[in-house]
């Protein structure tokens, strides 16, 4: 994992398996066993701690399922969830689940260090500490494990927008709409390095290619261009495929059927390329990627920023003139 890939399958499961015994004892030996301890000198029936230990579990099984239904996040499989998930930035819903995940052990820290000082909350911290270790290789190794699946469908041609306003079916043959997938993924494959994946006009959209995540190494970009006929389309295309190599600071190699496919390097520019109706193989080294630009690092909040600095200096400006024009006129006054 530490250097970007992924093991077989057969040690991917012996890995997971691992962290969720790890978490399992964790949560029994740093938690449970702590608690029972606890309770005991406060009650003569013995079974009052363990049915007191019970209900805690419950009421932190419920605030848990709460926040996981009013709060937005996201799932690795069923993808964003919960309120406006779709307005935020993946990362965003990726804290915010580590954060409803991570709210019951901050509690139980607190709350050793509240009752018994530094005697009952360090080893507690501890533990969970060594809890969360094989909980970030679950996380890690489940998300560049994950497939891909195209997430911006195309409107009239793979859904219709609308379907329940609008009695017409899709312009392309087929019954019904396709899914759209969950989002950006960065795969680990044998042999390569991280790729992120861009589904024929997917590579259109700024800052909607790249996961936020897992920064890959480069872009892959597979299409059809055969629908655009002999019209510009292909060559649109192909540009905005070299926008996205620009804003990520990232190399993309495009696959284009019947359309034009290129090895594009970080700094936009052609390193190769087959044209619309050309039979080939591109024979080219995967050009090397470059850091990640500021787009690439905040998006369009550098368009905000921009637009703040500009106002920011026709103001400035305006007032040294308005400036210099007031002591001008009272120097002519007084001279």
């Amino acid at each position: 994992m530490l250097f970007g890939r992924i093991p077989s399958r057969a040690t991917r499961d012996l890995s997971l398996g691992f962290a969720a015994g790890v978490m399992l004892a964790a949560s029994f030996f740093s938690l449970i066993i702590p608690a029972l301890d606890a309770a005991e000198p406060m009650f003569e029936n013995g079974a009052m701690p363990a049915a007191i230990v019970c209900v805690s579990i419950l009421l932190g099984m419920g605030a848990v399922a709460l926040m996981n239904e009013k709060l937005p996040h996201e799932h690795f499989k069923t993808g964003r969830e919960g309120p406006e998930a779709a307005s935020l930035r993946r990362v965003w819903l990726f804290i915010i689940a580590i954060t409803i995940h991570n709210f019951p052990e901050g509690l139980a820290v607190g709350v050793g260090f509240g009752s018994g000082g530094m005697e009952g909350g360090l080893p507690l911290a501890i533990g969970i500490g060594l809890q969360n270790a094989p909980e970030g290789l679950a996380v890690a190794v489940s998300l560049l494990g994950e497939g891909y699946a195209k997430h911006h469908l195309v409107p009239f041609g793979e859904y219709v927008p609308f379907r329940g306003w609008l009695p017409i079916e899709r312009l392309t043959a087929g019954l019904g709409d396709f899914t759209p997938g969950p989002g950006l993924r960065t795969l680990a494959l044998p042999g390569v390095p991280l790729v992120a994946v861009a589904i024929c006009y997917e590579v259109i959209f700024p800052s909607h290619v790249v996961d936020d995540l897992f920064r890959p190494d480069w872009i892959f970009n597979a299409t059809n261009d055969a629908w655009f006929g002999t019209s510009i389309g292909p060559e649109q295309h192909l540009a905005s495929a070299r926008m996205r190599a620009v804003e990520e600071g990232l190399p993309v190699i495009r696959a284009a059927n019947t359309g034009i496919s290129a090895v594009i390097d970080a700094n936009g520019e052609i390193v190769a390329r087959l044209d619309t109706g050309e039979t080939g193989i591109i024979n080219a080294s995967l050009p090397s990627a470059r850091p990640p630009s500021l787009y690439a690092s905040f998006g369009d909040w550098m368009l905000l920023v921009l637009i703040l600095a500009s106002w920011s200096w026709a103001m400035a400006a305006n007032a040294t003139a308005r400036y210099r024009r007031m002591r001008n006129t009272v120097m002519q006054r007084c001279g």
